[in-house]
């Protein structure tokens, strides 16, 4: 009888473990799969963002490139017009003081 016991052990476990064997290499190869179609898919969305985000850094650059640009043309004219009104009253004021200086030097 332990015979026949042993024998039906011995095939249900090789069963068992064939069963274990085929369902543990279908999992494992629709793993791979799964996970070789996930690395695709992020593959091609992280280059289509990748192409977005570079898109628009650039565009976004040449923008702050030209307003940065005009802001500077202005001050450039702000600070002239400034500096030629600041002469045009300082040279005239300038040459009174020294012509009084002159006369009072003069008549010391």
């Amino acid at each position: 009888m332990t015979t026949v016991v042993n024998a039906i052990k011995t095939t249900v476990t090789n069963v068992w473990n064939a069963i274990k064997g085929t369902v543990s290499s279908v999992m494992n190869s629709i793993k791979s799969t799964v996970s070789s179609i996930w690395n695709s898919i992020k593959g091609t969305v992280s280059s289509v963002v990748n192409g977005i985000k570079s898109t628009v850094t650039s565009a976004f650059n040449g923008l702050k490139s030209s307003v940065s640009s005009i802001f500077n043309s202005i001050k450039s004219t702000a600070t002239s017009v400034w500096n030629n009104i600041k002469t045009a009253i300082i040279n005239p004021i300038t040459k009174a003081k020294d012509t009084v200086k002159s006369m009072i030097d003069r008549i010391r």
